[in-house]
C-alpha cells in the first residue's frame, strides 16, 4: 500500500466538517443534539471506528467523531510532532474552535490514551471518560505489531501493492469476530491511509508514540481525582491485553470496569447495542 493521494483532493472525500485548529484541519463527523461528546479512534483507524454508534449516541448527544491529525481527514504534520500531548492539546484546542467549555471523551485504543492525556492536563475541560481497551500503560504487544514497528521490515511490507497485510491484521488483531473485515469494510477503514503522509505518520506513531510509558504519568495523575470513568474491553482482545485494564481499574478509586465477552480490541463494533446502551448510561449519571 502507498501514500500517493494529495491531502487537498481526498479532503473532497470527507464525510464530515473540516475544521481549523491552531492554523490547522481537524476532520469529525457530527450528529445529535445535547450535551457534547468527542469520539476519539485508535491506531490505524479514523472516525469510521464509530460508524455503529455514532446515530445511536447523537439521539442523546452532540457527537464529535474526531480524526487525530494524520489520520482519517485531518492534517498530516511532519512526524516528529505526533504524540500524546499534540494530540490532547488538538482535542482541547477542537473544543476552544467548537466553543465547547466542557465535553466527555470516548477513546480507543490510541484514543484513550489521549483521552486520558487531554483529562490529566485539562481537568475542568472534561467531564466523564469513556475508554475503550486504552492504550495507556505499558502491555505485551501482539506479534504482528511487533513485526510491523521492526525496522526496514515495516517500509517493505508498506511498499507491497495492495491492502492485503492490513487487512489481515485488522481481523486477525482488533476483532474477535473476522467476518466483520469484510473487503467493505477494509477498504472505508484503510482509504484515508492512502493520503501522502499518512504511512510515514502511522510508522512514527507506532515506533515512537505507542511506546514506554504511554501516557503513564497522566494515569498516576487521574488517580488522585474524581473524575468519573467507564472502562470498556474485549476479553479476547489480542491488541490490549484485558490485564491492562484491570491494572487502570485498580488504581482509579472512580472508575468502572466492564467487560465484553466474545470481543476484541473493538467492543463498540462487534457489540454496538450494548455498548451504546452503557456509554448513555454512564454519561447521564448512571
Amino acid at each position: 500500500m502507498r501514500s500517493s493521494v494529495p491531502y487537498e483532493r481526498a479532503l473532497e472525500d470527507a464525510p464530515g466538517e473540516v475544521i481549523e485548529v491552531g492554523g490547522r484541519r481537524v476532520h469529525c463527523v457530527v450528529r445529535g443534539e445535547g450535551e457534547p461528546l468527542l469520539l476519539v479512534h485508535g491506531f490505524l483507524f479514523h472516525s469510521i471506528l464509530f460508524r455503529r454508534n455514532i446515530d445511536a449516541l447523537a439521539a442523546r448527544f452532540r457527537v464529535h467523531a474526531v480524526d487525530l491529525w494524520g489520520w482519517g481527514y485531518s492534517e498530516r504534520l511532519p512526524v516528529t510532532e505526533y504524540g500524546f500531548a499534540t494530540y490532547g492539546e488538538q482535542l482541547v484546542g477542537l473544543m476552544d474552535a467548537l466553543g465547547l467549555e466542557r465535553a466527555a471523551l470516548c477513546g480507543q485504543s490510541l484514543g484513550g490514551a489521549v483521552a486520558v492525556h487531554a483529562a490529566a492536563h485539562h481537568p475542568d475541560r472534561v467531564t466523564r471518560l469513556v475508554l475503550v481497551a486504552p492504550a495507556a500503560i505499558p502491555h505485551p504487544l501482539a506479534l504482528a505489531t511487533r513485526l510491523y514497528r521492526l525496522p526496514v521490515l515495516g517500509e517493505l511490507a508498506n511498499a507491497l501493492p495492495g491492502d492485503l497485510l492490513l487487512r489481515q491484521s485488522l481481523a486477525r488483531v482488533w476483532f474477535h469476530d473476522r467476518r466483520i473485515v469484510t473487503r467493505a469494510y477494509a477498504r472505508q477503514v484503510l482509504e484515508p491511509m492512502s493520503i501522502v503522509g499518512s504511512l510515514d505518520g502511522a510508522m512514527y506513531v507506532l515506533r515512537h508514540v505507542l511506546t514506554a510509558p504511554y501516557v503513564e504519568p497522566e494515569v498516576r495523575r487521574l488517580a488522585d481525582r474524581d473524575l468519573p470513568i467507564l472502562l470498556v474491553h474485549g476479553r479476547q482482545d489480542r491488541a490490549v491485553p484485558l490485564a491492562t485494564s484491570r491494572q487502570l481499574d485498580a488504581g482509579w478509586p472512580t472508575c468502572r470496569l466492564v467487560v465484553f465477552d466474545d470481543a476484541g480490541h473493538c467492543p463498540n463494533e462487534e457489540h454496538p447495542e450494548r455498548f451504546d446502551e452503557l456509554v448513555a448510561a454512564f454519561l447521564v449519571g448512571g
